[in-house]
């Protein structure tokens, strides 16, 4: 922690205690405005540093568990990669003649089409 994080914190802080403890200071449109912008900095602050880390090490620690299940799928679907790629080239290929949003229409359908088909 740097001293200017500190420093925000410490701000945001009490700007947050300031807004609960005098509603008074709501009525004042650029006080509220402020209390709103410091809200979503602890929001996104507690998310960043907090939350986040925790919900990627439980994560981490969920999919570790889970490894040995899934090795065989993941496997399986790594190898198809390759097909996916020669389906996804045929169809933008095949969609050359149409122009802009039909072209993209056709190619997503026929694309869509082709991977379900394929195995």
């Amino acid at each position: 922690m740097r001293p200017t994080g500190i420093f925000i914190i410490v701000v945001s802080a009490g700007v947050i205690i300031l807004s609960y403890l005098s509603p008074e200071l709501e009525d004042n449109v650029a006080t509220s405005v402020v209390i709103m912008l410091v809200r979503s900095l602890v929001i996104t602050l507690v998310w960043y540093v907090l939350l986040a880390p925790i919900a990627k090490w439980l994560f981490q620690k969920f999919i570790a568990k889970r490894k040995s299940e899934y090795v065989k799928d993941l496997e399986e679907i790594i190898s198809m990669f390759p097909k996916f790629k020669e389906i996804v080239n045929y169809c933008w290929k095949l969609s050359n003649d149409k122009k802009g949003y039909i072209r993209i229409r056709s190619f997503l359908s026929t694309s869509f089409y082709y991977l379900l088909l394929s195995k």
